[in-house]
């Protein structure tokens, strides 16, 4: 045996040994993408043994394309790497998503092929299409938001369909909050959103544009179609609302316009325009643009000034759907993305949880009403935004409710940030007035602190630092509590 056999040998001995025991997925081929190699890792994601060439493991409609990546590979400088997102693969019986990585390689022990390293992006995918979902849909209706509705609106002109569009605003919408509350409000906003989707034809969708403004699109019927829903949109508004013991009543007024283009802020336009003439002619009706109105102006803005007013509207919708409208503190969402994110990667994270409630608060309500809660609320926001430190954030979980979250704090370390931050509230004084024999607001914390990032860790974490909190209530309140004592 000559030297150089025995060095090609021993190098592709070496070869197998180091794609074998590689923590990655590798797979290597031949120029024609025949498998000659792949390791465990890349057997089990792409159904290996049994595939002769590596589109044998994806889905038969991304085998094409896989395919001609594996040539386009091939037919490229050696060392140079090439990538490819987001093939269907099957995992046993589950559905996953890669990304592949691949290159030529040649002077390895006289081998001439390819090498291609697999990733797997199903959770990534995964995530990525959540936000983008949660980007276009309203947090409170459920309803597309405006970013969404300007994209419908947009391909309904590029379509040239033959519609409308209904804005709709709720009138004197403001007195409902102010008389009942921003929870008989929302409920009055979601119940109107949901009688508006039933009334709708099949061909028409509706969105919220933000507060009490909502929209509709129709794509069939244009003007008689339109005026018969804008009727309906106005009759369904008056029916009330049930809000805990009282009925609540609002009227719609609403304007239309037909679909005309180029562009979508033109029909927005004009519809907006006859709402307001709607508004002035006594509210709780609708009207149409027609050609006796009045010309309606152009926006002046170019495109980058729209494009950056869509994408601010973009962040706004995000930033919205995650804070607290009443204190500006992060909200119940942000909180579970947030404990989500620690221990994401792997490698399970130490984090301490604070669960506070408000003593008393009930009583704070009853009998200074509603808006007293709010700004009690709000002052109490304020002391705990200031009492946080780097690194750690809290928010309001509902109610007289807040959660702090102290990444990497371990049990001591949290429970000297409870107290730090009962302390606080007690020293800023904010009278209560809910009762005589609690002058100052104050509150009860329970805290726990454990690992996250595995199955179920998130809800234990909660539920630990929830049943203390209860026990700090139950034993005087204002006060912290971090052993694991039994709630009756």
């Amino acid at each position: 045996m000559t030297g150089h056999e025995k060095h090609e040998i021993q190098g592709t001995a070496l070869l197998r040994a180091m794609v074998r025991d590689v923590p990655s997925s590798i797979v290597v081929t031949d120029l024609e993408g025949r498998v000659l190699l792949a390791n465990r890792s890349a057997r089990r994601l792409l159904g290996l043994p049994g595939k002769v060439r590596l589109a044998d493991g994806v889905h038969v409609g991304d085998s094409r394309r896989l395919t001609e990546y594996v040539a386009s590979v091939a037919a490229s400088a050696p060392r140079r790497s090439q990538h490819l997102a987001e093939l269907q693969v099957r995992w046993g019986d589950v559905d996953r998503v890669i990304a592949v990585d691949g290159r030529r390689i040649t002077g390895i022990a006289g081998f001439r092929g390819l090498v291609f390293s697999l990733q797997d992006v199903t959770q990534y995918v995964g995530e990525l299409r959540s936000l983008r979902l949660s980007a276009y849909e309203d947090a409170l209706t459920g309803l597309p938001n405006r970013a969404a509705f300007h994209n419908a609106t947009d391909q309904a002109l590029r379509a040239k369909a033959d519609g409308a569009l209904l804005m709709i605003d709720l009138d004197n919408f403001k007195r409902i909050n102010d008389a009942h509350g921003h929870e008989a409000g929302d409920r009055v906003l979601v119940t109107f959103a949901e009688r508006l989707v039933d009334l709708l034809p099949e061909h028409a969708s509706a969105g919220r544009l933000g507060g009490d403004e909502f929209v509709v699109l129709l794509t069939q019927g244009a003007d008689a179609e339109a005026r018969r829903v804008a009727d309906l949109v106005v009759r369904a508004a008056e029916r009330p609302v049930s809000v805990g013991h009282v009925d609540v009543v609002v009227t719609a007024s609403v304007g239309g316009s037909s679909l005309v283009g180029p562009r979508t802020d033109h029909a927005l336009r004009q519809a907006d325009e006859m709402l307001y003439v709607a508004k002035r002619s006594g509210r709780g009706t609708w009207r149409m643009w027609s050609d006796d109105d009045e010309e309606w102006r152009v926006r002046k803005a170019d495109v980058t000034a729209e494009l950056e007013v869509l994408r601010m509207q973009l962040t706004e919708v995000y930033v919205e759907s995650r804070t607290d409208f009443m204190t500006g503190l992060p909200n119940t969402r942000m909180l579970f993305e947030d404990l989500d994110r620690l221990g994401c990667d792997g490698a399970p994270e130490t984090a301490g949880l604070v669960f506070i409630d408000l003593d008393f608060f009930g009583t704070v309500n009853r009998t200074r009403g509603d808006r007293a809660g709010d700004d009690v609320l709000r002052q109490v926001g304020d002391v705990f935004r200031e009492a946080c430190r780097d690194g750690d954030t809290v928010y309001r979980k509902g109610g007289e409710e807040f959660v702090v979250l102290l990444p990497g704090a371990d049990l001591d370390q949290s429970v000297r940030v409870a107290e730090r931050f009962r302390l606080r509230l007690l020293q800023r004084g904010i009278p209560h007035r809910g009762r005589d024999d609690q002058p100052v607001v104050t509150l009860s914390a329970g805290v726990a602190s454990g690992r996250l990032g595995e199955v179920g860790s998130v809800d234990a974490l909660m539920h630990a630092a929830a049943m203390r909190m209860l026990a700090a209530k139950q034993t005087g309140r204002n006060r912290v509590v971090s052993d694991s004592a039994t709630v009756p």
